[in-house]
């Protein structure tokens, strides 16, 4: 293993400075001599609650930084053509539906002061449009979906606290929020792609998820086509990679409560003969948790299996 990449979905940090809409691109990219992924942690889960700088974490190998250039170049000369890809990929999807790019209209960016009740967002939030952002149409001069470069901001819970969000913007210049790269980037660099599928506030959705995760994926294979073979192997591979790594910068919980049903599930599947499996569903109800209880698990029971 010489180079790696962590692709997926995060929430957005829209500013004045950086238009970030749904289905945009984050990309990692270090700064001043700063790595693109700032970790920071919280001391409470609620509105307002307070956070601790914990610093910026390792910068990507310059591989990646230098495809990550070249490509750019590429973008800003000729525009990018991801969303023909992608259309040409979900032709190959059974399940369709999940993959396409959702109405413009389902993008909806709420001021900070309007927090999301316990109902149904889009039956309580979207009725009263004076609660919105208005934001300008992309031009046709403008790539679309829009790709950003800059600071990503990793944490230990999932940003909803669009007080925090602005504050970190205001001095980090954070373009996104999630809540991954934090365990990994110290341990195995990478370069961070994020396709953005909501926004760093109380207002979630499931909605843009898949054509969110998709369009990234798009984006990290035209990333790969900027590097050589002869240039992969020119690289040194990475130390240990060949041992079992257990990189959880999570602990258990002791206040976990399981749901059995769930936890059958996913034992019944790992030792299945299926290559992966998800947990899906809306943030904030407990998907992480139960992911590290039973990272936990198998690490105890299977020392030899890499997790991270």
């Amino acid at each position: 293993m010489r180079i790696r990449l962590m692709v997926g979905i995060s929430s957005g940090a829209p500013s004045q400075k950086h238009d970030i809409q749904l289905s945009n691109m984050v990309i990692s990219t270090p700064n001043s001599g700063r790595g693109g992924v700032f970790q920071y942690n919280f001391s409470k889960t609620i509105q307002n609650c307070k956070f601790q700088d914990t610093g910026f974490l390792n910068q990507p190998p310059l591989l990646l930084l230098s495809a990550l250039t070249t490509l750019k170049g590429k973008y800003e000369m000729k525009g990018h053509q991801l969303i023909n890809q992608v259309d040409k990929n979900i032709r190959k999807i059974k399940k369709k539906s999940a993959y396409r790019q959702p109405a413009q209209a389902s993008d909806k960016l709420y001021k900070s002061n309007i927090i999301h009740p316990s109902s149904c967002c889009n039956n309580v939030c979207s009725n009263n449009t004076a609660s919105l952002i208005a934001r300008p149409k992309r031009g046709e001069e403008d790539n679309n979906p829009a790709i950003h470069y800059g600071l990503i901001a990793s944490s230990n819970q999932l940003m909803k606290d669009a007080y925090i969000q602005d504050i970190l913007i205001k001095e980090k210049d954070v373009l996104c929020f999630e809540i991954e790269a934090a365990g990994l980037m110290n341990h195995f660099p990478c370069l961070i792609i994020r396709g953005i599928c909501d926004y760093s506030d109380s207002h979630k959705n499931k909605e843009w998820q898949g054509f969110a995760a998709i369009i990234a994926a798009a984006y990290a294979k035209d990333l790969l086509y900027q590097i050589t073979p002869d240039t992969i192997k020119a690289e040194k591979p990475i130390p240990n990679s060949k041992q079992a790594q257990f990189v959880m910068p999570f602990r258990r919980d002791s206040n976990f409560i399981n749901r059995p049903d769930i936890w059958s599930w996913i034992e019944t599947r790992y030792a299945g003969s299926e290559m992966c499996f998800a947990l899906v569903g809306l943030g904030g109800f407990g998907k992480s948790q139960v992911a590290i209880q039973f990272a936990h698990q198998v690490h105890n029971t299977s020392p030899n299996t890499s997790i991270f």
